[in-house]
This record gives structure tokens, C-alpha cells and sequence, in this order.
């Protein structure tokens, strides 16, 4: 996803989650539903806007996180 490649899934862990707002690629439930995730995503031949979306997952975001967390409890 972060180097903007489609990504095709089962609903597994917080993958619906991640794949929000990606796209090409999606997550689908069954073999019918896959298979036209995959045929779309070769049909297109583009590239995902993976990098884009995945960004609020950067050490540098998780880090303000965390910073955010330390200075509200002291």
C-alpha cells in the first residue's frame, strides 16, 4: 500500500479500515467479489493512492501521538 500498489483482501484485522479511501483495490468477501476487485484492479493498470492514505501511520504521526498522550497525562 505505501509504495501505492494496489492491494486486493479478505475483511481481515483493520484492513477495511486501512483500505478506506484507497484506491484501486478494495476488500471483498467471497470468490465472485474478489475476483472482480482483481479484474478491475489489472484493467486499470494504475497505481494505488496507497502512500497517501497510509501517511497518518508515519513514525513521524504515531510519534506526535504519543507526545500528545505523555503531555496530557503530566
Amino acid at each position: 500500500m505505501a509504495c501505492n500498489l494496489p492491494v486486493v483482501s479478505t475483511a481481515v484485522g483493520d484492513i477495511q479500515e486501512r483500505l478506506d479511501g484507497v484506491s484501486p483495490g478494495g476488500v471483498g468477501s467471497g470468490i465472485e467479489q474478489l475476483s472482480r476487485l482483481l479484474v478491475s484492479v489489472v484493467e486499470s493498470g494504475e497505481r494505488s493512492n496507497g502512500r497517501e492514505v497510509v501517511q497518518e501511520l508515519s513514525w513521524e504521526q504515531i510519534g506526535n501521538r504519543f507526545l500528545g498522550i505523555y503531555r496530557s497525562v503530566l
